[in-house]
């Protein structure tokens, strides 16, 4: 099937940049496909850690994937309110590099901005094809290098993406008509394949109802697994949706990131 190749409007270009994406190069950005490398993801897990005040690997580690996800949330909205695809392959994708400010979320740049613009005809097949370049092409691979550069655990980099996908369709995207549907897709029919070499869809297990939370005294989606931002400089205190919150007042919780603490075994 062929696709209207088309691009991104000055309205749209506006828009993606509530989401870090940058229409210009910025000096010093990183190239995706280079910091596959593994010397490279070293090198880039070494400024992290400086950037996020911690001795850490695994800290830097699931800090970084929490604020390099918002590239999946630029490719997902562009597909999902405008029916446009873009070219999320690593090569074409940069980077803003660490700075020294702890609160460090970076820009991103595409170097080809066209798009692939498709009708309601063709949406599925656009949208499966969509995912699959966004996940199994890209973030999966992204995924793999962390964990066996650092030894942290994929469940927790899974979940600190799929944490901005739900944020994004359910407050970003949901008056959107076409939201409710991508939604379901991508959290209960998307296949595993579709996420690299996974038998089931790896963040199914992520996607539950909110439940009310006395102390909070809100409703909220409590993690399945902790991502250790208490551990850097920037932030001395848990989530409010950490799992470890009430395990630590059970006295049940390693509080640190080099064990695996029950919240994770208990997905394992």
């Amino acid at each position: 099937m062929e696709f209207k190749v088309g691009k991104l409007t000055d309205i749209e270009k506006e828009v993606l940049k509530d989401f870090r994406f940058s229409d210009e190069p910025m000096e010093g950005m990183i190239s995706v496909k280079a910091m596959l490398d593994p010397a490279e993801m070293h090198s880039l897990i070494e400024r992290l850690k400086d950037t996020f005040q911690t001795d850490s690997d695994k800290v830097a580690a699931s800090v970084f994937m929490k604020r390099y996800a918002f590239l999946a949330v630029v490719a997902l909205y562009t597909i999902t309110a405008w029916n446009k695809k873009l070219d999320i392959r690593p090569e074409n994708i940069y980077f803003e590099p660490p700075s020294a400010e702890p609160k460090w979320l970076p820009k991103f740049f595409l170097e080809n901005k066209q798009t692939e613009e498709f009708t309601k005809a063709d949406r599925q097949t656009l949208l499966r094809e969509g995912v699959s370049e966004l996940f199994a092409g890209h973030i999966n691979p992204i995924i793999e290098r962390l964990a066996k550069t650092t030894g942290l655990s994929k469940l927790i980099l899974w979940e600190n993406t799929a944490i901005y996908l739900m944020w994004l369709y359910e407050s970003k995207l949901e008056n959107v008509p076409n939201a409710d549907y991508d939604l379901d897709f991508l959290f209960k029919k998307a296949e595993g394949s579709l996420f690299g070499k996974y038998n089931r869809n790896p963040i199914s297990k992520f996607y539950y109802e909110k439940t009310y939370v006395d102390d909070l005294d809100e409703m909220v989606r409590i993690r399945q697994t902790c991502c250790f931002s208490n551990l850097t400089g920037e932030k001395a205190k848990r989530c409010k949706t950490c799992p470890c919150r009430k395990l630590e007042m059970e006295g049940k919780c390693s509080n640190g990131p080099e064990n695996v603490c029950d919240a994770v075994r208990s997905l394992t």
